[in-house]
């Protein structure tokens, strides 16, 4: 394998990554709205005027499991940002763009007598470089925020569980 092909390989990969954290996201909101739903039946088990103590515990494990939801959508919201912190994705030059500096490299190495070939190679090599590390970076973070959020989804179940175990109780 040459060295264009490692680099170019190294870079679909990353777009590769992108489309598989894009997929994960939407499979995340549905089981948020799942655990969402979960919840509201629990709050409207639950009564703030009885002062018993598993009513309590049940509002408590209730309002736990809402605030582990809250923390989950910041991540999620966080993990598709576009627009705050920006999970903005560089990307190559217009092929118009390519197509002229290949075409100045020609000119040039015309007078020059040098490979062109070589060179464009070279040229975008760097590029793959440059946008595969970007690339990268913006996925790990997204990747980070995606874990972030399913932690989230697992503890708010457990005190949904929890819940659901005062909610026996108390009928």
């Amino acid at each position: 394998m040459n060295e264009f092909d490692f680099y170019k390989g190294l870079f679909e990969r990353e777009l590769t990554r992108r489309k598989d954290l894009d997929a994960s996201i939407s499979q995340t909101v549905t089981i948020l709205s799942i655990v969402g739903g979960l919840l509201y039946f629990l709050y409207t088990k639950s009564s703030v005027h009885d002062c018993s103590l598993v009513s309590n515990l049940m509002l408590l494990s209730t309002l736990l499991a809402f605030l582990c939801i809250i923390i989950g959508l910041i991540c999620l919201i966080i993990s598709f940002n576009n627009w705050f912190k920006g999970n903005t994705y560089k990307d190559f030059p217009k092929t118009k763009e390519l197509y002229d500096y290949h075409k100045e490299l020609e000119d040039y190495n015309s007078k020059v007598d040098k490979n062109i070939q070589k060179q464009f190679d070279e040229y975008l090599i760097k590029k793959f470089v440059s946008y595969t590390d970007d690339h990268i970076m913006v996925n790990d973070k997204r990747s980070l925020y995606l874990h972030k959020t399913r932690i989230c989804i697992i503890l708010t179940l457990l005190i949904e569980v929890v819940g659901f175990i005062f909610y026996v109780l108390k009928t």
